[in-house]
């Protein structure tokens, strides 16, 4: 396949025997073609085989994206017959038109047309199977857009349709007896209007319940206990503090996305990375405006890339009590539940002698399960013991806390001072004091100067 001693491409197509018994036929491509000539092509190819296999070594998709041709209007000049034929590729392509996409014959002259920004067009949407805008001809009827959208989809309300015109404000109303009716004219848009549809919500809850798995819900209104009970309720080694509900949130609708991540802008005037990353917020004012492009004075910017980070870095999560919330927790569609095991036991970490997990026992106090892990560290702030919850991870004084099973306790330290601290602190000390020594002296050299003006003032 190909120009005029393209035999190779044939064999490469049909192989090296088949060909020794097909003779290829001649076409012309030619008007805005960007690849013109005479071709030899094989008995049965059809124009979007000329145009897209043979002619070019474009894509397809490249032909219908950048709009540059008119493939709804190309011309076939068959001379032997006297013929003229028509083929529309938009209907064979998106309608499944066969006719719209006829076979060459020998002597064939395909005539290709350009197009621009000024030709018309002729576009239909809403409840179709694939929206399309596509060159206006002027034999467009309502069913031939319908045939190249695919046709209608479950939900099109069948009642009416709605076309658009551009010199006209409101759109024209048309039931669907009429669209024989119907003339359409260059630029308007045809709107098959949805019925309200039916949505099924769902959630899934997965871990220690009697029956895993996939469950309808009325979002916003079914709540937690009760889709537990619908799963056959808790196993015996469930633990129903902390039970994780995922929730979707705006991360998952891509309220930012990627191309418009702050924290990944980079300076305009630079080729070196710019680092947004909150550790940056930690440095003086000086070090973070002397990178100018990046305008990291503004508060609002800063606010803005923090809360953008926080949104990817944090889990969009929310963790329920069964004992406390058993009927206050409403689901919403595509929420993911997950009941955790009870290990019977508790976490302790930070300055304790003995870190670990021990048996839970309700009977037992903070004070306690510390005594049995070995006591306080050396470096332990008895001010400063907490009971972080099990899955919540909220923290709560030690004196303030009840130990449920799952929970953890975490001992905080108090700060130990290296000789390097020591060193710094006593430098910025000394300067401190030299500063103000040389303040005082200053004040008493102007207050000196100042006596002396007035008393050669005087004496004059």
């Amino acid at each position: 396949m190909g120009q005029i001693g393209g035999n190779k491409e044939i064999r490469d197509l049909l192989g090296s025997e088949s060909t020794n018994n097909v003779m290829p036929i001649e076409v012309h491509l030619t008007g805005a073609s960007p690849v013109k000539g005479k071709y030899l092509v094989l008995p049965g190819t059809r124009v979007d085989d000329l145009l897209f296999k043979v002619a070019t070594s474009n894509k397809k998709e490249e032909w219908f994206e950048k709009q540059e041709y008119n493939l709804r209007n190309i011309v076939i000049y068959r001379e032997r017959q006297q013929d003229t034929l028509r083929s529309d590729l938009y209907s064979y392509n998106y309608g499944g038109l066969v006719e719209a996409n006829p076979i060459l014959q020998d002597g064939d002259i395909v005539f290709l047309k350009s197009l621009d920004l000024s030709s018309p067009r002729i576009s239909i949407s809403g409840a179709v199977n694939t929206p399309l805008s596509a060159p206006y001809i002027d034999t467009d009827q309502v069913e031939t857009l319908l045939s190249m959208a695919g046709g209608l989809t479950d939900y099109a309300d069948t009642e009416y349709l709605m076309v658009f015109s551009p010199e006209q404000k409101a759109p024209e109303r048309f039931s669907f007896n009429e669209l024989y009716q119907i003339h359409l004219e260059p630029n308007q848009h045809v709107i098959i209007p949805t019925v309200e549809k039916f949505v099924q919500h769902y959630v899934e809850i997965t871990g220690e319940v009697k029956n895993p798995g996939i469950y309808p819900i009325m979002s916003g209104e079914t709540t937690l206990n009760e889709i537990i009970q619908l799963s056959g309720g808790p196993t015996t080694s469930a633990r129903l503090n902390g039970i994780k509900i995922e929730r979707a949130t705006d991360k998952d609708m891509d309220l930012f996305p990627e191309e418009d991540d702050p924290s990944n802008l980079s300076s305009v005037e630079s080729d070196v990375p710019v680092d947004l990353t909150p550790n940056r917020f930690t440095q003086t004012q000086v070090n973070r405006v002397v990178l100018p492009a990046v305008r990291l004075s503004d508060q609002y910017e800063e606010g803005r890339i923090l809360l953008t980070q926080e949104l990817k870095e944090t889990e969009p999560t929310v963790y329920v009590s069964l004992a406390s919330n058993r009927d206050s927790v409403k689901l919403l569609h595509l929420d993911k539940i997950s009941v955790p095991r009870d290990a019977k036991s508790i976490r302790l970490l930070g300055q304790v002698v003995n870190n670990g997990f021990l048996p839970w026992s309700p009977s037992k106090s903070v004070e306690e399960f510390i005594e049995e892990a070995g006591g306080l560290g050396p470096a332990a702030d008895s001010s400063r013991i907490f009971v972080i919850k099990a899955g919540s991870y909220q923290w709560i004084s030690a004196n303030e806390a009840t130990i449920e099973s799952g929970d953890m306790i975490f001992v905080d330290r108090i700060p130990l001072e290296t000789y390097a601290d020591s060193r710094v602190s006593d430098i910025n000390e000394t300067r401190l004091n030299i500063d103000k020594r040389n303040s005082i002296f200053q004040i008493v050299a102007a207050t000196t100067s100042v006596i002396y003006s007035i008393l050669l003032l005087l004496n004059r």
